[in-house]
Parts: C-alpha cells; sequence; structure tokens
C-alpha cells in the first residue's frame, strides 16, 4: 500500500467530476423545468466516485486497500461538502428568495443538511469505490 496521501488524485477526479455532472444535471432539469432532490446528490456521488475507481484500476493495476478507501471516501465527501456548500450560496444569492439569507436560520438548515448529506456520502463512495474498481479489475481480466 502507498500513503493515504497518494489517494489525493483520485479525490481530485471525483470531485471534478462531482462538480461537472452537478452542473451539467442542473441545467439539464433547469430546462426541462423540472426539480431535483437528494437522489440526485446519491447519483452524482456516485458517478464520480466510480469515475476515479475506473482511474485508480486503470493507472494501479489492483484493488483499492480499505486505508484507500477510507481516505478516499472520507476526503471526496469533505470536497463534495464544500462543493455543495458553494452551490447552494450562488443557487440563495441568485434567486434572493427573500428571508432565506437574512437569518441565521439559512446557515443552520443548509450545514445540517450537508452534514447528513456527507455522513450519507461518506458511505456511498466507500463502497462505490470498492465495489466499481473490482468490477473494473474483473472486466479489464476477461
Amino acid at each position: 500500500m502507498q500513503t493515504p496521501d497518494s489517494i489525493n488524485r483520485y479525490v481530485w477526479i471525483a470531485a471534478a467530476g462531482y462538480f461537472v455532472i452537478s452542473i451539467a444535471l442542473s441545467g439539464a432539469l433547469t430546462l426541462l423545468g423540472l426539480r431535483s432532490n437528494v437522489s440526485l446528490h446519491a447519483a452524482t456521488s456516485l458517478a464520480a466516485s466510480m469515475l476515479a475507481a475506473w482511474r485508480f484500476v486503470v493507472e494501479r493495476q489492483r484493488l483499492p486497500e480499505k486505508p484507500e478507501k477510507h481516505q478516499f471516501a472520507l476526503r471526496t465527501a469533505t470536497l463534495i461538502a464544500v462543493v455543495s456548500l458553494i452551490l447552494i450560496a450562488v443557487i440563495a444569492l441568485a434567486f434572493d428568495i427573500p428571508g432565506l439569507t437574512d437569518t441565521g436560520m439559512f446557515l443552520i438548515i443548509m450545514l445540517g443538511v450537508v452534514a447528513v448529506l456527507s455522513f450519507i456520502t461518506y458511505w456511498i463512495l466507500r463502497w462505490s469505490f470498492g465495489w466499481f474498481a473490482s468490477q473494473q479489475r474483473n472486466a479489464r481480466r476477461r
């Protein structure tokens, strides 16, 4: 196993994938007049993790070990939380919802939502990174 810092490349791949996929899906949903919800966050996190797992297997030719999966999930969930907070702030300011940004209640609610989603995201990322990496390795062996 390499040092936990060696997983940072895949964390950045996942975070960039999450950002791009979030913007693309949000734009598509807006154009179609549809609303997004938590399932969009879960699907986007899953896709970003799969992208990083694919690169991991291609570059390292092995499965991630437990400490690598943990570090990947923890660091990626943190970055996704930061990206989510930024996107929430931009949306809140862009649409200027009356009373929403005027109180500290907005911040408290958003931090609570992001904390719960981060916990769920950690487990989604940890599971999907390992599972998709094993699928990629098995596919490469055929």
